[in-house]
């Protein structure tokens, strides 16, 4: 039911867990770089929460998880292949911290075979960035994605802590060790 990724393991490699079925949890660990084509395709995963070391995501690497409600996909991830979360039924929200839009395909998308759209939630500022990119263009004009501004209003894990003497706080959780910081009415990215 569950797997912890050691920090050693840099690539999943492809099919590594495809089809095992009670797979509902994954501990993964910051030093994963690569997920590849199909790794995760077809278990019981309820959500994905990617370390910020992740930079590639697979074709179909979780294709196929009839259970995932939500992922969190790291502002280091450059590039996501091919139907990554296509046929993820009950995949409602996608988290995207990248400043700069990971590079997907134009022509299938990554949420692609769904009933609904998935709301993808982008950093404040960067609708019009993510909307305009090619792939992501593409899954915005083809009802798979809708592009919202308000990551930080939806974010999961939401905290508020004080950090300094200047009254500065981290108003919510991004993923993993990644925080948003609000001081003196400016966003500033942490990692902790």
């Amino acid at each position: 039911e569950k797997i912890v990724i050691p920090a050693t393991v840099k690539m999943i490699k492809s099919y590594a867990f495809i089809e095992c079925r009670n797979l509902k949890e994954v501990v993964w660990t910051e030093g994963l770089e690569t997920i590849c084509q199909d790794a995760f395709s077809m278990t019981a995963l309820e959500n994905v929460s990617l370390p910020s070391t992740v930079m590639e995501i697979g074709a179909g690497a979780f294709s196929q998880c009839k259970n995932i409600k939500y992922v969190n996909i790291p502002e280091n991830v450059i590039k996501i292949s091919d139907n990554a979360f296509a046929k993820c039924p009950i995949l409602k929200d996608a988290y995207v911290y990248g400043t700069v839009p990971p590079v997907i395909p134009y022509t299938t998308g990554i949420f692609h075979q769904r009933a609904a759209p998935v709301n993808v939630y982008v950093l404040p500022g960067y609708k019009n960035i993510y909307e305009t990119s090619i792939g992501w263009a593409y899954n915005v004009d083809n009802h798979q994605t809708i592009i919202k501004d308000d990551i930080k209003n939806n974010a999961t894990g939401i905290k508020k802590i004080h950090v300094g003497n200047n009254g500065s706080s981290i108003k919510y959780k991004v993923t993993g060790r990644v925080y948003i910081v609000e001081e003196n009415g400016k966003t500033k990215k942490v990692i902790i």
